[in-house]
């Protein structure tokens, strides 16, 4: 039985390159989220992609750390097991010599429940992230399972530009996911963009979306926030501004079972070619 879960968007800017600097904020940030009244459900907290580092691509191999053993994990990890929530994030990860944008979640015990290594990565400046980065497979031997499951309700994680492609959402939607969250530094001036896709993946899959985006920014690139979530018919139940902050929502399950008897759109035996 699916029941009642809440979920945090900690909206942050980052500083490049400085772990010490964005893991103190996101300590900081999420000491103020655990002392809601939504916590009464069980809670997820997600920050925005490389909330330790940025993207910090001139020192990408320096910082860039092995999962479970890296500094911002285990800093991570300790920070969930201490609220009692589970958390989300995407961290440089190095592994055999190639080097990923893995996202990653950890329980309320600490458990690595799923890694996984973007993608689609994105091609044009600052980013540039090809250049750097090496691509996960799609649901190959390289990605753990990225589905979890809390309270009965199924979980699944992308990365940034992964919004754009509605299939490896779909495919995640085939295996069982109620809601997507999607991580991201998406820049400006692409706001619209940002909304609009993340509100076709939530009413093409008749799901919960939710997308957690970073603020402020550099000489090279600036990010907007709108950090948001999406019932399954579409409508939006929050959004933030263009500024620092945290929004919290709590899901309600039975919107997923309405929305799909209104307008049955999702076929799921038509689904399983992707």
């Amino acid at each position: 039985m699916k029941e009642k879960i809440s979920i945090t968007l900690v909206q942050m800017d980052v500083v490049v390159g400085k772990k010490d600097n964005n893991l103190a904020k996101i300590e900081s940030m999420i000491a103020k989220s655990t002392s809601s009244e939504l916590k009464k459900h069980s809670h997820i907290i997600c920050l925005p992609e490389l909330c330790s580092t940025g993207f910090d691509l001139k020192n990408y191999k320096e910082i860039a750390e092995k999962i479970p053993e890296g500094r911002s994990f285990q800093f991570l990890q300790k920070l969930a097991v201490k609220h009692s929530v589970y958390l989300i994030t995407s961290i440089i990860e190095e592994f055999e010599g190639e080097y990923y944008n893995c996202a990653i979640c950890i329980d309320p015990s600490g458990n690595l429940l799923t890694k996984y290594r973007k993608v689609h990565l994105f091609p044009l400046k600052p980013m540039e992230e090809a250049e750097f980065f090496t691509s996960g497979e799609i649901f190959g031997p390289s990605n753990m399972q990225t589905i979890f499951n809390v309270d009965g309700m199924n979980i699944g994680v992308l990365v940034c530009f992964d919004v754009r492609y509605p299939e490896i959402s779909r495919r995640l939607v085939v295996d069982g996911a109620d809601c997507l969250i999607y991580l991201a530094e998406f820049p400006n001036p692409r706001d619209d963009v940002w909304s609009t896709l993340l509100k076709a993946r939530a009413i093409e899959n008749q799901i919960f979306v939710a997308g957690v985006n970073r603020v402020g920014g550099n000489i090279e690139a600036s990010f907007f926030g709108k950090s948001m979530v999406v019932d399954p018919f579409g409508n939006t139940l929050v959004q933030g501004t263009d500024q620092e902050e945290i929004l919290m929502i709590t899901l309600d399950p039975t919107l997923l079972a309405d929305a799909k008897s209104f307008i049955p759109t999702l076929d799921l035996r038509r689904s399983n070619q992707y």
